[in-house]
């Protein structure tokens, strides 16, 4: 063996050792921030396992915001009534939701009834509102599904002139109602349009903005047409008539029809919020000094 070979098999121990002291010394330099570390993760991990409910909380709220907007997409409105763990099942396939929905709202119809009657006993809305809520849901139960629209969506405008305008009398931009329901002429904050869930703001935003296609631009982006702040022309009635979500304007107008029983559930859900959200605006507005309530709110029943 060379006197070369020798050499080298000799200090590679030699190296070994150097290499094994020079990591000792830097774990003996690294030990106390280990320790350090170890410290802050048992303190950390309390807080942590606090923190959990918030994070899943937070997941839960996304996970209804996204499910409401899908709904919106696939012509449904998102209610205190619906059933989003089974929505969660269908995912994409937009058959199998229409087929579960149809069939959730025709068995559960009585008790669902019953959860709408019972939350509109505590709006603040006139007796005539009331009336007119509850032979929607008479009629819905019938069968007679073009009657419900077309009498829940002109009681939209009573309610509003009565408790947010006074019962004034004459012509009114349909602006000015959705202005109030905004909060700009309310003291309101997101809390007032919160009545059930997360779901409740997604609505919102639809009612007064419409839905907007993130896919497209333009006027091509409002996949559908409000059913509060739009008016109904010829550049989107026909957008208006192949929607299952009634719109205000091509109700009042007879534009569209509306005759299904997708349709009827989609009025009574928006009525429903509409009255409970007028209802705490009302109840949240700065009145002047000497200014009445109408006579139709005083009223309420």
């Amino acid at each position: 063996m060379s006197n070369a070979n020798v050499t080298a098999r000799e200090a590679i121990p030699n190296t070994a050792l150097a290499l094994t002291s020079e990591l000792a010394a830097l774990v003996r330099e690294v030990e106390p921030l280990l320790n350090i570390v170890g410290q802050l993760t048992e303190r950390l991990e309390p807080l942590a396992r606090s923190l959990a409910p918030i994070v899943e909380a937070m997941a839960r709220v996304q996970a209804t915001w996204n499910a409401a907007e899908s709904l919106l997409e696939r012509g449904w409105v998102p209610n205190h009534t619906t059933p989003f763990d089974l929505v969660a099942e269908c995912g994409d396939d937009h058959t199998r939701l229409q087929e579960l929905l149809h069939g959730y709202y025709t068995d559960n119809w009585g008790t669902i009834r019953e959860r709408l009657e019972a939350r509109l006993t505590s709006y603040e809305v006139s007796a005539e509102a009331k009336a007119t809520f509850r032979e929607a849901l008479d009629a819905h139960g019938a069968g007679l599904y073009r009657s419900v629209t077309r009498a829940l969506f002109p009681e939209f405008e009573s309610v509003f002139r009565a408790l947010l305008f006074g019962g004034r009398a004459g012509q009114m931009p349909y602006g000015a109602f959705v202005k109030e329901l905004s909060g700009e002429a309310a003291n309101m904050d997101i809390g007032d349009f919160l009545i059930a869930g997360f779901q409740d703001i997604v609505l919102f935003k639809y009612l007064t903005e419409g839905h907007r296609d993130s896919r497209a631009s333009g006027d091509a982006a409002l996949r559908y047409v409000p059913g509060l702040a739009v008016g109904v022309d010829e550049t989107n009635v026909d957008r208006a008539r192949q929607s299952p979500i009634p719109t205000r304007h091509a109700v009042v107008h007879g534009l569209a029809a509306y005759s299904t029983k997708q349709s009827s559930l989609n009025a009574i859900f928006i009525a429903d919020y509409v009255f409970s959200v007028v209802s705490r605006a009302y109840a949240r507005r700065d009145f002047k000094v000497g200014e009445e309530r109408s006579e139709m709110a005083i009223n309420a029943s």
